[in-house]
């Protein structure tokens, strides 16, 4: 499947979480690359599989084009994940990606298969003012707001092929997430865990509380050590917030709160 990479599978899984990336990410954000105890995958519970998705322009998916509208790619994206709705389904995004998963998680509750759960990490709520422009940066600019957010390693700056690779990615990203607007609609129905790091002046608490606005579910928010991309380098404290939000979830008998929100 074209949509997702790296996928931790289990046997007898108990539920599948589909993770989306943040701007100029890919599916890597799920691979650990050196101890897997040390990821902050390794507070998922082993027997909920891992689906990372990889969009389209990046990564194996690098000769297709970016999409154009966050709720086009939300669109085709929930084509791919209704079948996996099989089982309970936590959807997380990171940065970008809790802009998608909550688009995401919209279309799922519409057909009837909204997640049990969903993480949302280093970004505020969906519907509050954002910074708007950095699409249109010129180069160096651009390779600023990188600096600025940390995440990206230092090779990168240092081979401008590379930069050259990154940045048309980034730069779409960027178009599809100050372009898209929320719309009105009914609030979500399953429970959030609004999690960033202390550092990250981009999701400070009274605007990751702000997801208790868009969702009639219970709200966790959580800050941990570390900046914006605090889940990729700060993975052991990460852990404990994931390992907590994924006992509540197990506690729930019906595991099913969110699945009747169609007929609202």
């Amino acid at each position: 499947m074209a949509w997702f990479r790296h996928i931790r599978r289990h046997a007898a899984a108990s539920a599948r979480m589909v993770v989306l990336h943040h701007a100029g990410g890919t599916a890597d954000l799920c691979r650990p690359t050196g101890d897997p105890a040390a990821h902050w995958t390794a507070g998922v519970p082993d027997d909920v599989e891992i689906w990372p998705v990889e969009l389209p322009g990046r990564g194996m998916r690098f000769a297709e084009p970016p999409a154009d509208t966050m709720a086009g790619l939300a669109a085709d994206l929930s084509r791919e994940v209704l079948p996996l709705a099989d089982l309970p389904l936590v959807v997380m995004g990171h940065s970008m990606g809790t802009v998608l998963a909550f688009e995401l998680a919209r279309r799922l509750e519409a057909a009837g298969r909204g997640p049990v759960l969903a993480i949302m990490s280093g970004r505020q709520a969906p519907h509050l003012p954002a910074p708007e422009g950095r699409h249109l940066l010129p180069r160096d600019g651009l390779v600023a707001e990188m600096r600025r957010l940390g995440g990206t390693p230092p090779e990168v700056f240092e081979h401008a092929e590379l930069l050259d690779w990154v940045l048309p990615v980034l730069r779409a990203d960027y178009r599809l997430l100050e372009t898209h607007r929320v719309a009105p609609t009914p609030p979500l129905a399953c429970p959030i865990l609004a999690i960033a790091g202390l550092a990250d002046a981009d999701a400070t608490p009274a605007r990751l509380a702000a997801w208790s606005e868009v969702t009639t579910g219970p709200v966790d928010v959580v800050q941990i050590p570390g900046g914006h991309f605090q889940i990729l380098d700060r993975g052991l404290a990460m852990q404990a917030p994931l390992r907590q939000a994924f006992a509540a979830m197990a506690g729930n008998a019906r595991l099913t709160s969110c699945r009747g929100s169609a007929a609202r």
